[in-house]
Protein backbone atom coordinates (compact mmCIF):
# COMPACT_ATOMS: atom_id res chain seq x y z
CA UNK A 1 0.00 0.00 0.00
CA UNK A 2 2.90 2.51 0.93
CA UNK A 3 4.59 1.51 -2.07
CA UNK A 4 1.39 2.13 -4.68
CA UNK A 5 1.18 5.87 -2.86
CA UNK A 6 4.86 6.29 -2.91
CA UNK A 7 4.73 6.21 -6.91
CA UNK A 8 1.73 8.51 -6.97
CA UNK A 9 2.91 10.63 -5.04
CA UNK A 10 6.45 10.39 -7.48
CA UNK A 11 4.44 11.29 -10.48
CA UNK A 12 2.72 14.05 -8.76
CA UNK A 13 5.84 15.67 -8.00
CA UNK A 14 7.19 15.22 -11.23
CA UNK A 15 4.17 16.55 -13.24
CA UNK A 16 4.78 19.72 -10.53
CA UNK A 17 8.69 19.81 -11.62
CA UNK A 18 7.45 19.82 -14.90
CA UNK A 19 5.47 22.64 -15.09
CA UNK A 20 8.22 24.52 -13.90
CA UNK A 21 10.81 23.75 -16.71
CA UNK A 22 9.59 26.77 -18.53
CA UNK A 23 10.57 28.94 -14.94
CA UNK A 24 14.14 27.02 -15.99
CA UNK A 25 14.55 28.22 -19.12
CA UNK A 26 13.21 31.54 -19.06
CA UNK A 27 16.32 32.31 -16.19
CA UNK A 28 18.83 30.72 -18.49
CA UNK A 29 18.36 32.81 -21.02
CA UNK A 30 18.22 35.69 -18.24
CA UNK A 31 22.02 34.67 -17.02
CA UNK A 32 23.36 34.31 -19.92
CA UNK A 33 22.18 37.75 -21.38
CA UNK A 34 23.21 39.46 -18.23
CA UNK A 35 26.85 37.37 -18.42
CA UNK A 36 27.18 38.49 -22.52
CA UNK A 37 26.84 42.04 -21.42
CA UNK A 38 30.74 42.49 -20.55
CA UNK A 39 31.18 42.25 -24.16
CA UNK A 40 29.46 45.99 -24.48
CA UNK A 41 31.14 46.75 -21.42
CA UNK A 42 34.06 45.49 -19.10
CA UNK A 43 31.93 47.31 -16.13
CA UNK A 44 29.25 44.83 -16.72
CA UNK A 45 30.65 41.30 -14.59
CA UNK A 46 28.47 39.42 -12.65
CA UNK A 47 29.15 35.95 -11.29
CA UNK A 48 26.57 33.02 -10.92
CA UNK A 49 26.32 33.52 -6.99
CA UNK A 50 25.46 37.04 -8.05
CA UNK A 51 22.87 35.94 -10.33
CA UNK A 52 21.75 32.93 -7.71
CA UNK A 53 21.17 35.10 -5.11
CA UNK A 54 19.06 37.54 -7.45
CA UNK A 55 17.08 34.77 -8.28
CA UNK A 56 16.55 33.57 -5.16
CA UNK A 57 15.15 36.98 -3.67
CA UNK A 58 12.86 37.59 -6.59
CA UNK A 59 11.44 34.27 -5.64
CA UNK A 60 11.29 34.39 -2.39
CA UNK A 61 9.53 38.23 -2.50
CA UNK A 62 7.18 37.45 -5.56
CA UNK A 63 3.47 36.81 -4.71
CA UNK A 64 2.83 33.37 -3.43
CA UNK A 65 0.39 30.85 -4.21
CA UNK A 66 -0.65 27.20 -4.36
CA UNK A 67 -2.28 27.38 -7.47
CA UNK A 68 0.66 25.98 -9.80
CA UNK A 69 0.46 27.45 -13.15
CA UNK A 70 -0.64 30.89 -11.29
CA UNK A 71 3.03 30.66 -9.43
CA UNK A 72 4.72 29.83 -13.08
CA UNK A 73 2.89 32.97 -14.31
CA UNK A 74 4.18 34.94 -11.29
CA UNK A 75 7.91 33.63 -11.56
CA UNK A 76 7.67 34.56 -15.64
Amino acid sequence: MRQAESKVTEKEIDVKREGFREVAFRSQLLFFCIVDLNIINDMYQYSLQWFQNLFRGSVANSEQTDDVIRRIDILN
